[in-house]
């Protein structure tokens, strides 16, 4: 496997086309068989990677220049409230304050900092974020939609039965 073999594979259980812009393969690699995934990544995590004899690093969070499309991502939400009946302005409205927010702050960082070492190291990097919310929030729907509860407190205790959140 390779890292592009990975990254089709998680769009393909996404149901997605492209690469989102909050993902990406920072660092290639090939002949992948021991993987260290981590929801965020930084140079102690890349070293760690290293050290261990992993062949690939996978942050879930974005790294690298996906940091500065992050929020293109974000604007997704006003879709599912759009979806859930929300109105527009209200959505727009409710998500405008975290994308700004994320936009100021990923602009003044150093945000090729981890890519750089792990080229350094010669370890293979990526992450996936979006496609892995979206396997998540479709797994997360399709339980909740055939868990039949009627209640906060019902809701709660069916997905705590959730292997994945137990």
């Amino acid at each position: 496997m390779d890292t592009a073999g990975i990254m089709r594979l998680a769009l393909e259980m996404a149901h997605m086309t492209k690469v989102p812009a909050d993902s990406g393969i920072w660092v290639p690699g090939r002949k992948i068989k021991k993987v260290l995934f981590s929801v965020d990544a930084g140079t102690a995590e890349i070293m760690l990677a290293k050290e261990m004899g992993y062949d690939l690093l996978i942050a879930h969070h974005p790294v690298g220049p996906a940091r500065l499309t992050f929020s293109q991502v974000v604007r997704r939400h006003v879709d599912f409230m759009l979806e859930k009946g929300v109105p527009k302005k209200v959505a727009e409205e409710a998500t405008g304050e975290l994308v700004s927010r994320i936009d100021v702050r990923a602009h003044p960082t150093n945000y090729l900092h981890e890519v750089d070492v792990a080229k350094k190291v010669k370890l293979p990097f990526m992450n996936i974020h979006l496609p892995i919310d979206q396997i998540t929030r479709d797994h997360l729907l399709k339980a909740i939609q055939n868990s039949g509860v009627t209640t906060v407190g019902d809701l709660v205790r069916s997905l705590g039965r959730i292997r994945e959140f137990k």
